[in-house]
C-alpha cells in the first residue's frame, strides 16, 4: 500500500496495520453523540446530503466504505484527531466544566489535594481574565480636542 497523505494524517503499511480494527464504530459513536443530524453533519464536511445515511446503510442497501480523504472530513468536522479514531485512543472532548477538570487533576498520579486545589485556583484565573473585558485605563483614554488658543491681537 503506497503512503496516503491528507490534511494531517499520513498513512503508511505499518500504520495501516496498526489501525484499531473498530475504527468505523468509533466514527458512527462520535457522530451519534454529536447534536446535529447525520445530514447536517455530512453537509457541513461537504460530503454531500446523504454521506453518512450511506455510510450506515439500510435494510435495501448495504453500508457503503468511505475513502480515507472522505473519514478525515468528518473526523475534521466532528473535531476528532485522526490519530484518536485510527489508532483507538480515547476520543477526546474539550473539558467544558470545572468538576470534568477537577476530575481530571485528581487522576494524576503524584498531585496532593492541595496541588489540585491550587492548580484548580490558576485555571479558574485563567478563565476568568479571558471571559472578563479589558478595561481601558484612563492614560490610554483618548484625549478630547482642545479648543483654540486664542492669540493675542496687538491693538492698533
Amino acid at each position: 500500500m503506497p503512503a496516503i497523505t491528507c490534511a494531517r494524517f499520513f498513512v503508511t503499511r505499518a500504520s495501516y496495520k496498526a489501525m484499531h480494527p473498530d475504527w468505523k464504530q468509533r466514527l458512527f459513536k462520535a457522530i451519534d453523540e454529536d447534536e446535529r443530524s447525520d445530514r447536517a453533519i455530512s453537509l457541513a464536511a461537504k460530503l454531500g446530503a446523504n454521506f453518512i445515511g450511506q455510510m450506515r446503510g439500510s435494510e435495501t442497501s448495504p453500508p457503503k466504505e468511505p475513502t480515507v480523504q472522505n473519514v478525515l472530513a468528518l473526523a475534521n468536522e466532528l473535531n476528532i484527531s485522526p490519530t484518536d479514531l485510527f489508532a483507538g485512543t480515547p476520543i477526546s472532548k474539550p473539558v467544558r466544566d470545572e468538576a470534568e477538570i477537577r476530575s481530571f487533576l485528581e487522576r494524576v498520579e503524584g498531585l496532593s489535594e492541595t496541588d489540585v486545589d491550587v492548580t484548580m485556583a490558576v485555571i479558574r484565573n485563567a478563565l476568568g481574565a479571558k471571559q472578563v473585558a479589558p478595561e481601558q485605563s484612563g492614560s490610554r483614554d483618548p484625549q478630547q480636542i482642545a479648543s483654540r488658543r486664542r492669540e493675542s491681537v496687538p491693538s492698533r
